[in-house]
C-alpha cells in the first residue's frame, strides 16, 4: 500500500467527478479504451454479452430509472446474509492483465458494503471491498486504505481496478478513484485461481450490501491507469437533449422551424457575423419604448415540462436589460428578465437573485430556464447559469395561461433592451438541469478546423500527404510506440550540431493566413530546445523556438515570453501558432498554449519570404534539440485561435462532434396492396445535416422505392449524395408490391455512417374475397307463374370494385324481394367491405323443363364464387272437380247425410287446399270430418280423389257458401253449397256429455270411455287429426265403460268417433 502521505496529496482530485480528471476538450487526453460495457439497462443476465449468477443467490437485483440523467437506468443490489454476484463469461483467450471500471454509490448507507469486485486473471485473483465507511480493502492481498474523511460513498464515485498478472508469478493490483491518474491503493496478490473472469456484487455472505451501479466497463487488453485509457463520453457525460435549435443564421421568422413576431414590433432585429467564431452568426436585438419578441409556434401536443437555453451577451451595456425569456407551459407562465446590472428576476413569481458581483453580462453567458408544470397546479421554475448543475434561482409560479409556447426579446415596453444572441435551444420533453441533458457541440464549441493531420504513425516523408526533408539532414528521426496511450505512436527527433527539418509541400493556392498545432514534450531535457516551427505564409515568415527552459521565442520578430514557472516541457503540451499575412504588409503572429483561447505571445513580423509552407524540427545547427511529437496539424484557411476552431475529436476526446441528423417522419400510413397490382405510392421528405457519408435508403421486403411518383421503383437501395455533410431535402416515394399474400410490417431504413433513422411501414397484401352462406332448395314453378323466392347471404372484403351477382338463364335475383332482374350489383364501403347482405332468388322459366346452373358472384381481382341452383318449370297447373250437390238437410245435433264428388289436379307447385263454408264439414273417407282439407301432390299431381261433404251446423237455419279448391299459381275452382238445419229429434238416447264421456285428457298410456248408450254392434274408431284411422273397436255387449290402450301411439292430437245406427259422435284428445 502506498503511504498515506502520498495518497492524501491526490485525494482532493479523486473526489471530483470523472470529467474533472480531464477537461472535456483537453488535447492531452488519453485514447478511449477497448471497453466492453454493461449499461444497467437490464439485469446483467439479460445483457449482451450476458453475465451469469455466481457465488450464491442471496442478492436482490433490480433495474430502476435514474432520477437525474434522462433515459438512464441503474442497477440496484441489496445483499444480506447470503452472497450473490454476477460474473462475466470466462475470457478466451486468457488475458494477462485486465481493467475494470464501475460507477457506484451507496443505496442504504447502513449496509456494511456497497459492492465487491472479484477479479480472476491469468492465475491470480484479488477482491476489492468497497465499504460504506469509505474504506477500500483488498481481500486476498490484505491491503487497505481508509478514505473515510474524504470518500463520500453516498455520492457517485468511479472505481477503477486493474490486475497485471503478465509476470506469471504474481498479480499487481491497483485501485484508482474518480479517474485520477494516481492509484489510491496498490498491492501484490499471490492468491491463485484457475478461472479467468471477474464478478461483482455481494461476495461474502455475512456483511450486508446495498448500492446503485450506473455502469460496469472492462478492458481485457491490459491493466490501464486513467492516464492511459479513458472512458467513452457516453458514460461520463449526460446525454444530449432532444433540442430544437435556432442558430441565428437568419432572422427567427425565416428559420426552420419558423418563429413569429409577438408582443409588439418595437424591437429592431439584425443578423451580424460573429467576430470570433469563424462562420458563425449572431442575432442582434435592440428595444426601446415599444416591446417586440419572437415566439415559437404553439407546442402540440402540450408539454408538461420545457427547457430553454440561450447564449447571450450585452450589446449596449447602458440598456436596462439584455433579453426576456417568457415561457407559457401547460397552464402556467413566468418570465425571466436578464438585467444589465447582473440581476436575474422572474416577473410572474417575483423571485430574483443579484449576481452583479459574479455575472459579467458583457461576456458570453449561457442561461438555462426550465418550467416543470406536470403537477397541473403550479409551475416550478429554475434558472441555471453557464451550465452549472446547480440553479442560481428557483421559484414557483401560479400565474396561469392558456398558451403553450415560449418567446424572447423585449417583453416590456418601457425598459430598454440590447443583446447579442448566439443561439436559442429548447427541449419540450422535460424540465432538465445541465446534469440531466447537455447541449450539442454544434452550439457549445467552435467548429472543427479544416485540418491536414500528421499522426506520427510513420516518418513524415512516408505520410500522406508526404513531407520532405529541409534545412539539412543533421536530425535523427524515429517512430516509437507511445508507452502510455495504447496503440498510439510518437515521432522522436534529436538534433545536435547540424540542422534538419521536415516541411510541407508549397501551398497552392497561396494562403493569406495559416494555423499550425503540435503536441510535443521534451525527450532529453538537457537539450536546448524541443523543436522549432518555421512558417512561411504569403510573403512573411517567423519561427517559433520552443526552449527546454520554458521560454517561447519568435526568431524573426524577436518577441519572446518566459513561461519557466508555468510551462513544464517534460509533460505533453499543445502549441498553436498562427500567422495572419492577409494585409500583404506584415504578418501577425500569435502563440497559444494547450488550447487556451488567449495567446501567450503576440508579435508582428516583417521578415519576407518567397515560399509558402511551414516546417518543424532542428531549425538551427548549433543548439541541440530533443523531443517527442504526437501529432502536427495545419489549416491553411485562416489564422484561428482555439475559440475559433477546435481540434478533431481524436485529439481532444470530444468524440461527439456535430450531431449528425437525419430528418424524416416516424411512420407512413398503412399500405393495402391487391396481389398483382402495386399500391399507390406514399411519399415522405428526408434531409440530413452533419452526415459523414452519403445517405443510403433501403426498404424492407415487399416494398419498393423511387425518386419519382410514377416510375423507376426498385427494391435496390437509393443513395442520396452527401455534400459537405448535408443531404438536401428530397422526396422519397414508397409502394408495396409484394408477390405474396400476408402482412408486411417493416421500415424504410436511412443510414449515413453510424447515424440511422427508420420510417416505420405497415401493410398487407390481399386479394378480394367473396363469401356466400346458405343453401337453396330446388325451385318449382309453372310456365305462367314464378316460383316462390328463396334467399342466402353474401359478404366480401378487400374489394376494389362493385360485387356483381349474375343469375343463370330463367332465374332472377333481387336485393329487396321486390325488384327482380338477371343481375344485381352491390357497392363496397370505402374499405372494400360488403357486410352480410341478403340476396333473393326465384325461377321464372317460360318453357317447361329443368333449369340447373350457378349464380355467379364476381368482382375485379376476386375469384368468382358460384352458388348452384336447380329447378323445374312445369306446364301450367289445373284443378278438375266433378260432381253435383243438392241442398243439404240436417236436424240440429245430427249431421246431414254426406254427398260426394271427385277432384284431381296436375302440375301443382304446392298443396291443393279445399275449404268449405261455415257449418259444412269435409272428409276424404266419409268418416273423419274436418273444416278444411289439404291434398299433397305427388310430382305435382293429385290423383282423382272422392271427397265427402256434409252439413253439421251448430245452429238452426239456412246455410250456404262456396266449396273452394286452390293452389299456388292456379285459378281456384269453386262449387256452391247450400242447406238447412232443423230442430233436433230424439231417437232413443241423446248423444250428450252425460251419455258419452272420456278421460283423462290429455292421456298418457290409456283412456277411458263411459256412456249409457254404449251397446252391442256399436263402432268405436280412433283417427289421427289428418284423418288416418289408427284402430277400430266393435262393442260385443252392453258396456258402461271401455278402456283403450294408447301405449303404441305417438304423441299428438287424436279423434275418437262413436258410430251407432248410422249416427256418429266425435271427441278429440291429446296423447302425451
Amino acid at each position: 500500500m502506498k503511504l498515506l502521505s502520498n495518497i492524501l496529496s491526490i485525494l482532493m482530485l479523486c473526489t471530483l467527478s470523472v470529467t474533472g480528471a480531464w477537461s472535456q476538450d483537453d488535447p492531452n487526453q488519453p485514447a478511449v479504451g477497448e471497453w466492453t460495457i454493461y449499461n444497467a439497462d437490464e439485469l446483467p443476465d439479460a445483457a449482451d454479452p450476458a453475465w451469469s449468477a455466481s457465488n450464491g443467490s442471496g442478492t436482490t437485483w433490480s433495474i430502476e430509472s435514474d432520477p437525474i440523467r434522462v433515459g438512464n437506468n441503474l442497477l440496484a443490489l441489496d445483499g444480506a446474509d447470503a452472497s450473490g454476484m454476477y460474473k462475466t463469461a470466462d475470457f478466451d483467450p486468457v488475458p494477462t492483465a485486465v481493467t475494470v471500471v464501475m460507477r457506484v454509490k451507496g443505496k442504504d448507507l447502513t449496509a456494511d458494503r456497497l459492492t465487491d469486485i472479484d477479479m480472476h486473471i491469468n492465475g491470480f485473483r484479488d477482491q476489492l471491498n468497497i465499504r460504506s465507511s469509505g474504506e477500500l480493502s483488498l481481500q486476498r492481498s490484505g491491503a487497505s486504505v481508509d478514505l473515510s474523511g474524504l470518500l463520500n460513498t453516498s455520492q457517485w464515485n468511479v472505481y477503477r481496478m486493474t490486475i497485471d498478472a503478465s509476470s506469471g508469478t504474481e498479480g499487481v493490483v491497483k485501485i484508482y478513484l474518480n479517474e485520477n491518474p494516481f492509484p489510491v491503493l496498490s498491492a501484490t496478490t499471490t492468491t491463485t485461481t484457475g478461472s479467468n473472469y471477474f464478478r461483482f456484487g455481494d461476495g461474502n455472505g455475512s456483511p450486508t450490501y446495498s448500492a446503485y451501479v450506473d455502469y460496469v466497463s472492462y478492458d481485457v487488453t491490459g491493466a490501464f491507469s486513467p492516464a492511459q485509457t479513458r472512458l467513452p463520453n457516453d458514460l461520463t457525460k449526460p446525454p444530449v437533449g432532444a433540442w430544437t435549435i435556432y442558430h441565428a443564421d437568419q432572422l427567427p421568422d425565416a428559420a426552420d422551424p419558423a418563429w413569429s413576431a409577438s408582443n409588439g414590433s418595437g424591437t429592431t432585429w439584425a443578423i451580424e457575423s460573429d467576430p470570433v467564431r469563424v462562420g458563425n452568426n449572431l442575432l442582434a436585438l435592440d428595444g426601446a419604448d415599444a416591446s417586440g419578441m419572437f415566439k415559437t409556434s404553439d407546442f402540440d401536443p402540450t408539454p408538461t415540462g420545457v427547457t430553454v437555453v440561450m447564449r447571450v451577451k450585452a450589446k449596449d451595456p447602458s440598456a436596462d436589460r439584455l433579453t426576456d425569456i417568457d415561457m407559457h407551459i401547460n397552464g402556467f407562465r413566468d418570465q425571466l428578465n436578464i438585467r444589465s446590472s447582473g440581476e436575474l428576476s422572474l416577473q410572474r413569481s417575483g423571485a430574483s437573485v443579484d449576481l452583479s458581483g459574479v455575472l459579467n453580462v458583457n461576456k458570453w453567458n449561457v442561461y438555462r430556464m426550465t418550467i416543470n408544470a406536470s403537477s397541473g397546479t403550479e409551475g416550478i421554475v429554475k434558472i441555471y447559469l453557464n451550465e452549472n448543475p446547480y440553479p442560481v434561482l428557483t421559484a414557483t409560479t401560479t400565474t396561469t395561461t392558456s398558451s403553450n409556447y415560449f418567446r424572447f426579446g423585449d417583453g416590456n415596453g418601457s425598459p430598454t433592451y440590447s443583446a447579442y444572441v448566439d443561439y436559442v435551444s429548447y427541449d419540450v420533453t422535460g424540465a432538465f438541469s445541465p446534469e440531466q441533458t447537455r447541449l450539442p457541440n454544434e452550439v457549445t464549441k467552435p467548429p472543427v478546423g479544416e485540418w491536414s493531420i500528421y499522426n506520427a504513425n510513420e516518418l513524415p516523408d512516408a505520410a500522406d500527404p508526404a513531407w520532405s526533408a529541409s534545412n539539412g539532414s543533421g536530425t535523427i528521426w524515429a517512430i516509437e510506440a507511445d508507452p502510455v496511450s495504447v496503440g498510439n505512436n510518437l515521432l522522436t527527433l534529436d538534433g545536435a550540431d547540424a540542422s534538419g527539418m521536415y516541411k510541407t509541400s508549397d501551398f497552392d493556392p497561396v494562403p493569406t493566413a495559416a494555423t499550425v498545432v503540435m503536441r510535443v514534450k521534451a525527450k532529453d531535457l538537457t537539450a536546448d530546445r524541443l523543436t522549432d516551427i518555421d512558417m512561411h505564409i504569403n510573403g512573411f515568415r517567423d519561427q517559433l523556438n520552443i526552449r527546454s527552459n520554458g521560454e517561447l521565442s519568435l526568431q524573426r520578430s524577436g518577441a519572446s515570453v518566459d513561461l519557466s514557472e508555468e510551462l513544464n516541457v517534460s509533460q505533453w503540451n499543445v502549441y498553436r501558432m498562427t500567422i495572419d499575412a492577409s494585409s500583404g504588409t506584415e504578418g501577425i503572429v500569435k502563440i497559444y498554449l494547450n488550447e487556451n483561447p488567449y495567446p501567450v505571445l503576440t508579435a508582428t513580423t516583417t521578415t519576407t519570404t518567397g515560399s509558402n509552407y511551414y516546417r518543424f524540427g532542428d531549425g538551427n545547427g548549433s543548439p541541440t534539440y530533443s523531443a517527442y511529437v504526437d501529432y502536427v496539424l495545419h489549416d491553411v484557411t485562416g489564422a484561428y485561435s482555439p475559440s475559433q476552431s477546435r481540434l478533431p475529436a481524436q485529439f481532444t476526446g470530444d468524440d461527439e462532434g456535430p450531431t449528425p441528423v437525419i430528418t424524416a417522419p416516424a411512420a407512413l400510413s398503412e399500405f393495402v396492396q391487391h396481389l398483382g397490382t402495386p399500391t399507390a405510392a406514399k411519399s415522405f421528405s428526408v434531409s440530413g445535416s452533419d452526415l459523414s457519408t452519403d445517405l443510403t435508403i433501403t426498404a424492407s421486403s415487399g416494398y419498393e422505392l423511387s425518386l419519382s411518383e410514377t416510375d423507376a421503383f426498385t427494391t435496390d437501395p437509393l443513395v442520396l449524395s452527401n455534400i459537405e455533410g448535408t443531404v438536401a431535402e428530397t422526396t422519397i416515394y414508397v409502394r408495396l408490391n409484394s408477390t405474396e399474400l400476408g402482412a408486411f410490417n417493416g421500415a424504410v431504413t436511412l443510414v449515413s455512417g453510424s447515424t440511422t433513422k427508420a420510417v416505420s411501414l405497415t401493410g398487407m397484401t390481399i386479394v378480394p374475397e367473396i363469401s356466400v352462406s346458405g343453401a337453396l332448395e330446388p325451385f318449382k314453378e309453372s310456365v305462367s307463374s314464378v316460383s316462390e323466392s328463396q334467399s342466402y347471404s353474401v359478404t366480401a372484403v378487400y374489394l376494389v370494385a362493385d360485387l356483381t351477382i349474375t343469375a343463370p338463364d330463367s332465374y332472377e335475383v333481387s336485393l329487396d324481394n321486390t325488384t327482380w332482374s338477371g343481375m344485381v350489383s352491390i357497392a363496397p364501403d370505402s374499405e372494400g367491405v360488403i357486410n352480410s347482405t341478403s340476396v333473393y332468388v326465384r325461377l321464372n322459366g317460360t318453357e317447361t323443363g329443368q333449369y340447373n346452373g350457378n349464380i355467379v358472384h364476381s368482382s375485379t381481382g376476386a375469384t368468382d364464387v358460384l352458388l348452384a341452383v336447380t329447378g323445374e318449370t312445369i306446364p301450367d297447373p289445373g284443378i278438375i272437380a266433378s260432381g253435383e250437390f243438392v241442398a243439404f238437410s240436417q236436424n240440429l245435433n245430427q249431421p246431414s247425410d254426406p254427398q260426394s264428388y271427385t277432384v284431381s289436379a296436375t302440375n301443382l307447385a304446392s298443396k291443393l287446399e279445399i275449404s268449405v263454408p261455415q257449418g259444412f264439414e269435409i272428409s276424404f273417407n266419409g268418416e273423419l270430418w274436418l273444416s278444411s282439407l289439404s291434398l299433397a301432390p305427388l310430382d305435382g299431381n293429385v290423383a282423382s280423389t272422392t271427397i265427402y261433404i256434409r252439413l253439421n251446423a251448430p245452429t238452426e237455419g239456412s246455410h250456404s257458401g262456396s266449396l273452394v279448391h286452390s293452389s299456388v299459381g292456379v285459378d281456384a275452382v269453386s262449387f256452391s253449397l247450400s242447406g238447412s238445419t232443423a230442430a233436433g229429434v230424439v231417437l232413443g238416447a241423446t248423444f250428450d256429455d252425460d251419455l258419452f264421456k272420456m278421460w283423462p285428457n290429455p292421456a298418457t298410456d290409456r283412456i277411458f270411455i263411459r256412456g249409457k248408450v254404449l251397446q252391442n254392434n256399436q263402432q268405436l274408431s280412433l283417427y289421427t287429426l289428418g284423418g288416418v284411422r289408427v284402430n277400430s273397436y266393435k262393442l260385443l255387449q252392453n258396456n258402461e265403460g271401455v278402456e283403450l290402450d294408447l301405449t303404441n301411439l305417438s304423441q299428438g292430437m287424436y279423434v275418437i268417433e262413436l258410430t251407432n245406427e248410422g249416427k256418429k259422435v266425435t271427441k278429440k284428445f291429446w296423447k302425451e
